[in-house]
């Protein structure tokens, strides 16, 4: 089920970014480049993607696509009984008006030009007085985009560009990126990275490692200690397992400094009961910690053979 869910994913982001290459797909999924490439190449062989020929490694959805919207006669009748009225409205209206559907926790947009989302979401914050950021700058047209609709504050490859550990030295100390001003620089440096350099010249102001990446139970304890003495708080990358979740916020009772840690769990699904609870382990965005040997916890093994990766065999 893990390589479904991964081929859709896969499917779902060429068809949003095509073309798009390998790196990027790998990069903006958080998945492997080997498990990436296994999807495309499966989805390739069904028919559903293909090679860019105009962009050699770059892939493209195929024609086929379109079989996916035809198969629903309800969202077909839907859309078109909205194209004469938007047609209508965008002849009153200095803009154009889109027609949108809820699925599930999504905003499907049927009809109208793809900005017509942008400026919806952001009309909408500002009616609630909420800011609106917006993620994955990465184009000047992005940029302009945003800025025409008068989006608060962004961030993307656009303002934070990878950089070597020697530039830390000029790395700004103020962490605000606007889009209508110069103020300065959001910098982000990943999971796994070195962070010494950063520590000492304050080129950050809040360390995010991923323990998973980063050394460890020690050693990530030795990065936080060392940051300690410069002022700065951690919190932690995690986009692993209830388990992962479980063992990074029992690391970060061990330090004096968090924040807070990442998950992709308490949805109430199966990745919720990989261990064996006896209730809900996330109470108020809050996980107690268990005073038990060790990380104090058992997997769920009915659960977790249920769900073990292509090619895993359970070692229980």
């Amino acid at each position: 089920m893990k390589s479904v869910r991964t081929a859709l994913r896969v499917f779902e982001e060429v068809a949003a970014r095509q073309p798009v290459g390998l790196s990027e797909l790998s990069r903006r999924l958080d998945v492997p480049k080997a498990s990436v490439q296994r999807a495309l190449t499966t989805l390739a062989d069904a028919g559903w993607l293909r090679h860019d020929v105009s962009a050699p490694g770059s892939w493209v959805v195929t024609a086929r696509f379109s079989v996916l919207a035809d198969a629903s006669p309800e969202v077909i009748a839907a859309r078109d009984a909205a194209r004469p009225v938007l047609s209508s409205l965008r002849e009153k209206l200095d803009g154009s008006p889109g027609f949108f559907v809820l699925d599930g926790d999504r905003m499907v947009l049927l009809a109208g030009p793809e900005e017509t989302l942008l400026r919806t979401l952001v009309q909408l914050g500002k009616a609630l007085s909420i800011g609106t950021l917006a993620e994955g700058i990465e184009q000047q047209r992005e940029l302009s985009l945003l800025q025409a609709e008068d989006c608060d504050s962004g961030q993307g490859f656009l303002y934070a560009r990878p950089l070597d550990i020697d530039a830390t030295e000029a790395i700004p100390t103020t962490a605000v990126k606007t889009l209508q001003g110069d103020t300065s620089l959001t910098v982000y440096r990943g999971p796994g990275s070195s962070f010494r350099d950063f520590i000492i010249n304050q080129g950050c102001d809040i360390l995010h490692p991923d323990l998973r990446n980063s050394g460890g139970f020690l050693e990530t304890k030795r990065i936080a200690d060392f940051a300690e003495v410069f002022n700065l708080p951690m919190a932690t990358h995690n986009t692993g397992s209830q388990l992962n979740t479980w063992a990074t916020v029992h690391w970060a009772g061990s330090i004096r400094d968090y924040l807070c840690c990442e998950t992709i769990t308490g949805k109430g699904d199966w990745m919720d009961q990989v261990l064996a609870l006896d209730r809900p382990y996330i109470k108020g965005g809050m996980i107690e910690l268990s005073a038990k040997p060790g990380l104090g916890v058992d997997l769920n093994a009915d659960v977790v053979k249920a769900h073990l990766a292509t090619g895993e065999s359970w070692w229980g």
